[in-house]
């Protein structure tokens, strides 16, 4: 299992700063690019990081961490006021700088931007910061038809009808698709744990501290056992 570490840097220096705190703890760190000031210096300085980190993996012989950008809107808890077409055009220089992954809410950008990233960099994803919808496999039905590289599910569980409801649609889904299964709300602790049991899950959020955290029962980095 992949550990994804999210943070929300507001500058080139504070990004700098934070990838240097997460070290090599992480296999994936997600840079919520709706945070920075996005002019040429701050692509040049994503750029910077990643030739550093290629370069440091490759002495140390272990696996390059990947950068995965996401540019979150209000209604996702980030700052992003843009159209979807904007937003991708964001997350195509984090991938033109050197980025690994990118992440595209699926049902909250319009189907041909979404069609316009490289699908072999795609995590395609789905967020309910309410409750845990009836109809996830239909989600997947519409996801599958993009051909994403990683699919995600986030969906909150405040009651154990709804985490019992999301455990079942995980036992239950295709293995041969990289998935990421995550939970928020009352039972999101729980419901992350209970995820990593079954080992069904492609990767898992680990917030840097307590004050990084991004979403109700997130664990943080030294809660890693």
């Amino acid at each position: 299992m992949n550990i994804i570490v999210p943070i929300r840097p507001h500058t080139i220096s504070e990004l700098k700063v934070l990838v240097q705190k997460i070290n090599n703890r992480a296999d994936v760190i997600e840079i919520w690019l709706d945070q920075l000031s996005l002019s040429s210096r701050t692509w040049c300085g994503i750029s910077e990081i990643l030739t550093r980190m290629v370069t440091e993996s490759h002495r140390v012989q272990h696996d390059k961490v990947k950068l995965l950008g996401v540019c979150k809107s209000p209604d996702e808890r980030g700052n992003f006021s843009g159209t979807s077409a904007e937003r991708v055009a964001i997350l195509q220089k984090f991938l033109d700088a050197g980025g690994d992954f990118v992440d595209m809410d699926v049902m909250r950008n319009d189907e041909a931007v979404i069609k316009s990233l490289p699908h072999q960099k795609l995590i395609l994803s789905f967020h309910d910061f309410d409750g845990m919808p009836e109809n996830l496999d239909d989600i997947f039905a519409r996801m599958y038809f993009f051909s994403p590289s990683v699919y995600k599910f986030a969906v909150t569980t405040n009651t154990p009808t709804e985490l019992e409801n999301f455990l079942q649609f995980v036992k239950t889904f295709p293995v041969e698709h990289d998935t990421i299964f995550t939970t928020m709300g009352t039972f999101g602790r729980e419901g992350r744990e209970q995820i990593e049991k079954l080992g069904r899950s492609w990767g898992a959020f680990f917030a840097l501290d307590e004050e990084s955290k991004t979403a109700k029962g997130q664990k943080t980095l030294d809660e890693i056992s």
